[in-house]
């Protein structure tokens, strides 16, 4: 294809137009300025974060309850512990929650090495049917006791977690469960079983 000269001049000018402007060519040391490539934060990550942010402060506001030495109605001021510099008001029943948790984890966890606990994809543990426990009906009464408890009790913190954040209602439960799903996966262990969005079920590798 034959390409006029107009047109190549046009294209030469154009390419030289940054050179001009920048003041190279006039004895003055040129540099290329490379910018920094821009990351945007997906509304996503940005509400994980923001979801294990309030997390993190739950437990640590339960932790500093229940090694307080002076709690009245589980109100903390900085002047009754020297460990916090804001009040702490807290709803026994996530301090209870937080418990739970932290009372059954040893058996949560050998459950999981057993294959007979998974973390599923809205958050929570499920019971993975396994002839040892089928067959026992008063081992798995044991075992989906406890798998309530803990539910319940990652539910309520669930619900902490939207109460302490004003962007955030009930209508967001789904999107912490989410999150919290994600949160809980990431902390498993080689070969322990996680539900994958499509509800799959697979080994963590």
């Amino acid at each position: 294809m034959k390409i006029s000269r107009q047109k190549i001049m046009i294209m030469v000018l154009f390419c030289l137009l940054p050179w001009l402007f920048s003041g190279c060519g006039k004895g003055i040391n040129c540099c290329v300025i490379k910018t920094p490539a821009i990351t945007f934060t997906s509304e996503r990550t940005s509400l994980e974060s923001q979801i294990l942010g309030t997390y993190k402060e739950i437990r640590q506001d339960v932790w500093i309850v229940s090694s307080s030495q002076t709690v009245e109605g589980l109100k903390i001021t900085p002047s009754t512990n020297t460990n916090i510099n804001r009040e702490i008001s807290i709803d026994f029943k996530v301090v209870k929650a937080m418990e739970t948790i932290e009372y059954n984890d040893d058996s949560v966890k050998q459950y999981k090495t057993r294959s007979l606990v998974g973390e599923n994809n809205n958050g929570f543990l499920s019971y993975r049917p396994d002839p040892s426990i089928e067959n026992s009906p008063e081992l798995k009464k044991k075992l989906t006791g406890i798998l309530s408890e803990v539910n319940e009790s990652r539910l309520i913190l669930m619900l902490e977690v939207i109460n302490r954040n004003e962007e955030l209602t009930t209508d967001d439960l789904d999107k912490v469960k989410k999150t919290f799903a994600e949160m809980n996966q990431k902390n498993a262990l080689k070969g322990e079983w996680v539900q994958l969005e499509d509800d799959e079920w697979i080994k963590k590798e």
